[in-house]
């Protein structure tokens, strides 16, 4: 007949040994007699043995030892608690380096998308204004109500405005109703030329062109983003001086996001 008995032990320099079981057998007594002469200098652990008793025969069924996480750190990295210490310095490096990359992106990151869409912006009115644009002939197509060369040097003319407002940052507000007003009548293309934008007449099958005017929702959400910055206005702000007002600057975001 095979009966089973839990034991708990106590080893280390504040060793003390606990039997309270039903039945006990001189093998089990000695065992954990020389258990704990054997582990007077071993760190304090905690040892939970299952014995059974089978023809007189001693079976140490399992075994739970606890050791202070600060002796095993004490080991070096080869240790488990030793790799969790290592890994909790990476840790630390990378949310430091995740705070300095959030903390630069949140101060400089508008401004950088500013002067980003006023070079574009720029670039590509210049290239209008001086007639050597490849899309001069699209624009001239749906601006009817001008002459193919004043209606390309117009547009041109807007988004360099638009590029130079968003790159100084001065009446923002005009410079993004500007900004906005051109973005929007790029799309105009999908509605007056399906032909240029859709590979027969489908929707989802985008050209070159189409392409080229379906990521304006790119530039449109980034200005969204940039609107997103601007001051609130005061109380005793006239219009006037509502629209002359120039873009946040870095500490007047923080404080608005904040």
């Amino acid at each position: 007949m095979y009966r089973a008995t839990s034991k708990r032990v106590a080893f280390g320099p504040s060793a003390a040994a606990d039997f309270s079981a039903s039945s006990s057998t001189p093998k089990a007594a000695s065992f954990a007699q020389s258990r704990c002469q054997t582990s007077e200098s071993l760190p304090e652990v905690a040892v939970t043995f299952s014995f059974g008793s089978q023809a007189g025969v001693l079976v140490p069924a399992m075994a739970t030892r606890r050791v202070p996480l600060v002796e095993e750190l004490r080991r070096g990295p080869g240790t488990s608690a030793g790799r969790l210490g290592n890994n909790g310095a990476v840790s630390n490096a990378l949310a430091r380096f995740d705070q300095t990359v959030v903390t630069l992106a949140r101060r400089y990151g508008v401004l950088t998308l500013r002067i980003a869409l006023g070079v574009v912006f720029i670039w590509f009115g210049a290239l209008k204004v001086a007639d050597v644009s490849p899309v001069s002939e699209l624009v001239a197509d749906i601006v009817p109500v001008l002459s193919d060369r004043a209606a390309v040097m117009t547009v041109g003319i807007v988004e360099v405005v638009v590029g130079l407002g968003l790159i100084v940052g001065f009446a923002i507000r005009l410079t993004l109703g500007l900004f906005f007003a051109q973005m929007l009548g790029t799309f105009f293309v999908l509605v007056l030329r399906p032909g240029l934008s859709f590979q027969g007449g489908n929707p989802f099958r985008l050209t070159v062109l189409g392409e080229f005017v379906v990521k304006n929702l790119v530039l449109l959400t980034a200005g969204l983003v940039v609107a997103g910055s601007i001051p609130r206005p005061r109380g005793d702000e006239n219009l006037a001086d509502l629209l002359k007002r120039p873009a946040a600057k870095d500490a007047e975001i923080s404080a608005h996001d904040g």
